[in-house]
């Protein structure tokens, strides 16, 4: 990985080659992120570090999610590269990591355009078939 920070704070763009070894599936290419709040490294910092004391993962998960509502977490903006699922193109989501775009090559070589709406509900597709 090659990630890119911004000044005093956390990463924001990464050429990234991802592995689950189990199952021999892999991820790669350019990932950006965008951060809802500008300058909180430090207040992220000091609530990972209480999160990670905690040994109850339900109390963890709860903490890692009023982090993600209090705007401290990045947030997922456009993935260019072969995802999981072996596609291959453009991944766009909205400010909020919504999924909203993909245009793609399947695995299969079909070439596949799909809009979302804000909620993940497809509201316009255009394949090959």
């Amino acid at each position: 990985m090659l990630s890119v920070d911004k000044f005093r704070d956390d990463q924001v763009m990464q050429l990234q080659y991802l592995e689950d070894t189990k199952t021999i599936k892999r991820k790669y290419g350019l990932q950006l992120w965008d951060y809802p709040k500008e300058n909180t490294f430090k207040e992220r910092v000091a609530r990972v570090k209480e999160l990670m004391k905690l040994e109850d993962e339900k109390k963890m998960q709860a903490g890692i999610q009023q982090m993600r509502e209090d705007s401290l977490l990045m947030v997922d903006r456009l993935f260019v590269g072969k995802d999981f699922n072996k596609n291959v193109g453009l991944f766009i989501r909205d400010d909020s990591g919504n999924q909203r775009i993909k245009l793609y090559i399947d695995k299969n070589n079909d070439p596949r355009l799909k809009f979302f709406d804000d909620e993940g509900k497809v509201i316009h597709a255009i394949c090959c078939n």
